[in-house]
């Protein structure tokens, strides 16, 4: 575009930019357009719909709006004024009118957006029969939001009521150039400072919440088509929630974001609840009767109080969302950008849950016209939960995200259990606490509670050291580890590790004692973290990898005065700490038989601190049992001397153990992967050049190397892949070629050293949009904590055992763990769980428990910890372990508003359902 020609040109708002750069990905896709109906149900004049479209249109200043580029900076302009004048489809002598309008309309949603030439709306008119006329209209979101659509559907009605009764229609709609000087005016306004100010207080100490595992994404052909679930809310239902609504003093919809907020914090497990909540993004009078694109999304952070009644909460939200809409034009963007969180999708605060606040009827010069919602528009990253107004009284909920990202949910298990969770709470006795919710559909709770349960695995009561002795001694010359060319036999690693031992214990290593491992993956890493346990000792793995700043820390953080290294690494540890040169040792002149066994199954054997990406890293210690109790007795893969694993996931979690000591507690044979990091190349060099049976990766790794290094799994027996949902669709081209392959997806928390709930793909199937589920229960390890407490997946079929002892590996001493301290847990709206306090032994040695919380995602129907006891048959939720979490902090009210008057911004008259 030439300079003169740029005149009049006016920069995108905030919510303009973003859908912007989105479009540009992909100039043709019409993701971005937003649609949908009215059914008018009566005999309504055509020729005055016709007038009626165009004379709204005629008013609508975004039907003149197109979209340019100068320089790379994206603008919008107007151009004259043409008339329009509606098409009208007459499909009354079709067999099916109905079908024939949608199918017109589903095209022309389909259609690619031209944003420099526009028209970038459309509107169309049905004829279904005398009495039945169908009224579509489309517009792009870069032109009007959703809020739009309803201030369009009430203009329309007054103009045709005006033209029927031979009136001039009312006040016009508002300027679009007004509202965009009033977006430029609040950029770098004191009302934009106040704004900002009270989401930084708000959102204090979050941690941003995980976005959709691209991972457990579907195959498509068009990864932006968005996938939906609908359902409705039946008439007794939304009778029941306008009843709750009234004794808790709120509206329906205030009342059902309530709603969603316990659903979220049960199918989560976490106390502080993140969802993103739609606003117009619109405080004057004027701008309400303004179509345009000026809608935001803010983050509604809410604590939950299992003890709360549910009245008192909804109570909390709706104060929440009216807090919210003070200031609902401070952009998210602008936020994350202040909150340093990544940008994803369209919003970015976790689930989105848009309520539409429209009419539920209607009226044009008496003839009732209902709402239809066909597209809201954009991408759906994060899961999305849009209720409007159903048929007969009802409410329709669409659940929906993009099919890129349909992996990441079971749309079908999280509609269920939102049902689930709606009809407890507004159907409850009044004052019920939220502990008391009913969170599983009939059956479902004997199902997930006994069946998925039924762990019968007989407990394991020795030590790591007490099962590798008696495993070696019964297949002392079969090959325990092999790095590169070198060999041990168990004979071998039994005795060098036990001359370590011997001389570890000499330098200060014993029972009671966390001990540094600051080595390279390889031989003596094997040795070492034997010997370490012969000692008494735990061992905590620190990664060569890492800065010299962070293993400090680390080593501060745990108390850790000993670590065992090489002489290369001496100098990178501190001053205060003892270093144990492996390299200058001479360990031949020590007893070759192990020293006494004093450790039990509750000492701790494992210290491993998280990656810190979320703020300080936290630590986790782990007892003997964890690792006995998950992989002793195991029947989730086999594992015995002619069996051989690939130990290839970093050394320092939680990961390492079932292909290390999952290898060497049942006399089979583990390859040492050079480096710290898993590299694709080198696995399949290794799976080629060894008979490796066994291969565990993360769902991201398992993918890359089903695309690239299919032949990886040509002579597996068995493949595990977790962390994240495993991809349908590489699951089932990797059996299709490798038939005899198992592929199991598995989950456990890092406390369990293992997989402590597993479910094996059996046969190649049609990829579905669902993530290969993770459900069925070890049989080592009864699950405590099962959130999400319902909707088993169909596919899963529970394993066959029975319940543990008391004394079983899932019981704990309630001694609490010595050193090493936690480090701060992260900042959050409300004080940590008693769980994830730190504790201090005054005498003793570290017990069996963990420093930070194990909360399962939805990517698993049930999670076990082997450091918590089970202590009940209820949600997570059921017991609180801290006071009442409180919500953010109130605004405080500005002195003199910039635009709101002493109340919160008008919002639409509301009525509850009936």
């Amino acid at each position: 575009m030439s300079a003169p020609a740029a005149e009049g040109l006016r920069p995108l708002s905030p919510a303009q930019a973003g859908v912007w750069y989105a479009q540009r990905l992909d100039p043709a896709d019409p993701v971005f357009h937003m649609g949908g109906y009215l059914d008018i149900l009566g005999p309504a004049d055509p020729d005055l719909l016709k007038a009626t479209v165009a004379a709204l249109v005629a008013e609508d200043e975004t039907a003149r709006l197109r979209f340019t580029e100068v320089d790379g900076v994206p603008f919008q302009h107007f151009v004259a004024e043409a008339d329009f004048v509606p098409r009208l489809y007459d499909v009354s002598d079709e067999p099916d009118p109905a079908a024939a309008a949608m199918r017109i309309m589903r095209a022309d949603l389909g259609s690619p957006p031209d944003l420099e030439h526009g028209p970038l709306f459309e509107h169309l008119l049905f004829r279904l029969g005398d009495e039945h006329f169908v009224w579509y209209n489309r517009a792009h979101h870069l032109v009007q939001d959703g809020y739009s659509a309803s201030i369009q559907r009430r203009r329309a009605a007054e103009i045709y009521t005006a033209l029927a009764g031979g009136d001039t229609p009312g006040t016009p709609y508002g300027s679009y150039a007004a509202l965009l000087d009033e977006q430029a005016d609040y950029t770098g306004s004191a009302a934009q400072r106040r704004d900002r100010a009270y989401w930084t207080r708000v959102m204090a100490g979050a941690e941003p919440p995980g976005g959709p595992g691209v991972s457990g994404s579907s195959p498509t052909d068009d990864p932006h088509r968005i996938v939906r679930d609908v359902s409705e809310v039946d008439e007794q239902l939304c009778a029941a929630l306008s009843s709750f609504a009234e004794r808790s003093r709120v509206t329906w919809q205030q009342a059902l974001l309530a709603v969603a907020v316990l659903h979220r914090q049960l199918w989560t497990g976490g106390t502080d609840v993140l969802l993103g909540l739609p606003v117009p993004g619109r405080v004057t009078p004027g701008s309400h009767r303004t179509p345009g694109m000026a809608a935001n999304t803010v983050p509604l952070r809410c604590g939950v109080d299992p003890g709360e009644p549910c009245e008192e909460l909804a109570a909390r939200v709706a104060s929440l969302s009216l807090r919210a809409q003070w200031h609902q034009r401070y952009a998210d963007t602008d936020l994350l950008r202040d909150l340093d969180w990544p940008v994803r999708g369209r919003s970015r605060f976790g689930p989105v849950v848009n309520i539409v606040a429209g009419e539920e009827q209607t009226a044009f010069a008496g003839i009732p016209a209902v709402s239809r919602l066909l597209s809201t528009g954009g991408t759906a990253d994060d899961l999305t939960l849009s209720v409007t107004h159903g048929d007969h009284g009802r409410l329709r909920l669409d659940f929906t995200i993009t099919a890129a990202h349909a992996g990441s949910v079971d749309l079908a298990a999280y509609r269920g259990s939102f049902h689930q969770v709606l009809s407890s709470v507004v159907t409850g006795r009044p004052g019920r606490p939220v502990a008391e919710l009913e969170v599983c559909a009939p059956g479902e709770r004997v199902r997930v509670v006994e069946h998925w349960n039924d762990t019968g695995a007989p407990a394991e009561h020795r030590s790591v050291p007490a099962v590798f002795a008696a495993q070696a001694a019964r297949t002392p010359e079969a090959t325990a580890t092999i790095f590169g060319t070198d060999h041990l036999t168990y004979r071998q690693l039994d005795t060098r590790s036990s001359q370590l031992a011997h001389h570890l214990n000499r330098t200060g290593c014993h029972r009671g004692e966390v001990t540094g491992v600051l080595l390279e993956r390889g031989t003596d890493l094997a040795l070492t973290l034997l010997a370490v346990l012969k000692t008494g000792a735990a061992y905590a793995v620190l990664d060569p990898d890492h800065p010299d700043d962070r293993l400090t820390t680390t080593l501060t953080d745990a108390g850790i005065t000993t670590v065992i290294t090489h002489s290369h690494h001496h100098r990178r540890l501190p001053h205060h700490v003892t270093a144990i040169t492996l390299d200058t040792l001479d360990l031949h002149h020590h007893p070759t038989t192990a020293p006494p066994d004093r450790t039990t199954p509750q000492d701790a054997a494992c210290l491993m601190f998280t990656s810190g990406s979320t703020g300080r890293p936290k630590a986790v210690l782990t007892p003997h049992h964890a690792i006995t109790g998950t992989l002793h007795h195991q029947t989730y893969t086999p594992l015995g001397p002619t069996h051989t694993t690939l130990q290839c996931s970093p050394t320092g979690w939680d990961a390492f153990s079932l292909e290390f000591w999952g290898a060497l507690l049942h006399g089979a044979t583990t390859i040492l992967h050079p480096g710290q990091k898993p590299e694709p190349d080198t696995i399949h060099h290794l799976t080629r050049t060894h008979p490796v049976t066994t291969l565990q990766t993360s769902s991201t790794l398992f993918n890359y190397l089903v695309d690239h290094h299919p032949t990886t799994f040509e002579h597996l027996h068995t493949a595990f892949t977790g962390g994240e949902p495993a991809s349908p669709a590489h699951v089932a081209r990797i059996l299709a070629r490798y038939p005899h392959l198992r592929v199991v997806n598995g989950y456990g928390p890092a406390e369990s050293m293992g997989f402590t709930t597993v479910h094996e793909v059996l046969t190649p199937r049609t990829p579905r949009a669902a993530p290969c589920p993770s459900d069925d229960p070890s049989p080592t390890n009864r699950p405590t904590s099962w959130t999400p407490p319902c909707a088993p997946s169909p596919s899963a079929s529970p394993a066959s055992s029975t319940s543990p002892a008391p004394d079983s590996p899932t019981a704990t001493t309630t001694s609490p763990p010595s050193p090493p301290p936690a480090s701060s847990p992260t900042p959050t709206a409300h004080p940590a769980p008693a769980s994830t306090a730190p504790a201090t032994s005054p005498t003793g040695p570290p017990t069996a428990t963990s420093t930070t919380t194990a909360a399962p995602t939805p990517r698993s129907r049930s999670a076990a910890s082997a450091s918590n006891p089970p202590r009940s048959n209820t949600p997570s939720c059921a017991t609180p372990t801290s006071p009442r979490p409180p919500s953010p902090p109130p605004p405080t009210p500005p002195a003199t508003p910039a635009s709101p008057p002493t109340s919160p911004p008008p919002t639409p008259a509301w009525t509850p359902p009936r």
